[in-house]
């Protein structure tokens, strides 16, 4: 009834039945925030209610639902009315962030005449600008940007405008009208990431091919973020297929001398785009990747740490690596990595397909004088069952090996394993 302004109605609910003129509802808004006529203004106001009253949670008052309506001729007489209060709500946003949230064009022009602010940042640091364009309001973001706005204002994060239109796809028109008024495409966002970065992050290939067009002259190789990753690298650790896929058709459509992909670039940890597919499991991922890299045995390596049997099987089987040609820097081999981290069921795929002389593998040492057997021991006894059960079914003789003659050395571990019991019991 409020919101209708039948006056006659409330009247008799409050005067004649005695009803709470101060009830709120569950979204906690009192009878004030539907006040859509200046009569009923008025009338609750007689009622000793209060016109500046907010909304506990949003911190919303009757102005700023007005804004997000739209509704100018209200508004502008409360603006008129020297007991209202102009005030941000909860998240700081004046009443031009909320008109150009909710893309009233006329109503940001109404407020500007008013005298508010295009430079108002709310508790993120936003201007009306950035809000509009995380909206998707295209007439809004034209209108804002003949208004002057800082096209490159930054929020609290340091991302820009265009940042935010490349994280939005509702509308696609919002970036071109960014790119179109050149905003600063070398601007870097939070972390220091690139607008390549950030269309990689969020996958979107609209803004990726945009971006990548000669105009623009960025560096598709150019490393950022705290683990200093290309491109490539973001768009693999957020399992985008479509932008691999978009930054290696760019890869060949492109003069290697003049433009060239680096699908071996390693991040400050070395992990290649490659590697970092492994380690997730991201077996179409890796594939892409493996066509075009020349290092196999990396992601290989990772692939067998994390578990990834999967990726395992296809490098083995479509790209023929060889397993017992794979050392980590620390003399690892597979069979040392499974027996780390409890993977039995790859420590049998990769045995079975081991292509060399499994008894040699089993005795393998790395630079900690370790063999698989004396790793399984340590750390997955259970791993230890798994490589003698292998040695019985291809009929390998696990004998132990002679003694090593230099003092304080161990028997090998070997040993141990054909009596199944821990190497520690044998030294």
């Amino acid at each position: 009834m409020v919101k209708a302004g039948d006056l006659p109605l409330l009247e008799a609910w409050v005067d004649d039945r005695g009803a709470d003129v101060h009830f709120v509802d569950a979204r906690g808004d009192g009878l004030m925030a539907f006040v859509r006529h200046t009569y009923m203004k008025q009338e609750l106001e007689k009622r000793q209610l209060d016109v500046n009253q907010q909304n506990p949670v949003t911190g919303n008052t009757l102005m700023h639902i007005l804004t997000q309506e739209g509704n100018v001729k209200l508004l502008g007489h409360l603006l008129r009315d020297p007991d209202v209060k102009v005030t941000g709500n909860t998240d700081g946003q004046s009443l031009l962030h909320i008109a150009s949230m909710s893309g009233h064009v006329h109503m940001a022009e109404f407020l500007r005449e008013k005298g508010f602010s295009l430079r108002d940042t709310d508790g993120l640091g936003c201007t009306p600008l950035h809000r509009a364009v995380q909206s998707g309001h295209h007439g809004m973001v034209q209108y804002l940007i003949r208004a002057r706005s800082d096209i490159n204002a930054r929020d609290n994060t340091d991302n820009t405008p265009l940042v935010y239109a490349i994280r939005s796809d509702d509308s696609l028109a919002v970036l071109d009208e960014l790119l179109q008024m050149r905003a600063d495409v070398t601007a870097e966002a939070e972390n220091g990431l690139s607008s390549l970065h950030i269309a990689a992050d969020c996958g979107s290939v609209y803004a990726l091919k945009e971006l990548l067009k000669p105009e623009w002259g960025l560096d598709i190789n150019r490393r950022a973020g705290f683990f200093q990753r290309s491109v490539l690298h973001q768009a693999v650790l957020r399992r985008h297929l479509s932008i691999v896929d978009e930054l290696l058709q760019w890869h060949q459509d492109h003069d290697p001398w003049l433009h060239q992909l680096d699908t071996d670039a390693g991040d400050s940890r070395g992990d290649t785009a490659a590697t970092l597919a492994a380690q997730s499991g991201a077996k179409n991922i890796l594939d892409r990747l493996c066509a075009y890299s020349a290092d196999h045995v990396a992601p290989f390596l990772a692939a067998v740490k994390f578990g990834q049997k999967p990726c395992v099987e296809l490098l083995i089987q479509k790209y023929g690596l060889k397993p017992s040609l794979c050392f980590e820097s620390a003399g690892n081999n597979a069979l040392h990595l499974c027996a780390r981290y409890g993977h039995g069921e790859l420590a049998d795929y990769i045995l079975e397909n081991w292509a060399g002389d499994v008894l040699e593998a089993l005795y393998h040492d790395n630079h900690e004088n370790q063999t698989p057997c004396d790793v399984a021991g340590i750390h997955s006894p259970n791993i230890q069952r798994h490589f003698e059960a292998h040695c019985v079914r291809h009929k390998i003789d696990l004998a132990p090996r002679a003694p090593r003659m230099c003092p304080g050395m161990r028997l090998p571990s070997a040993y141990a394993c054909c009596f199944s019991r821990p190497p520690s019991l044998m030294d």
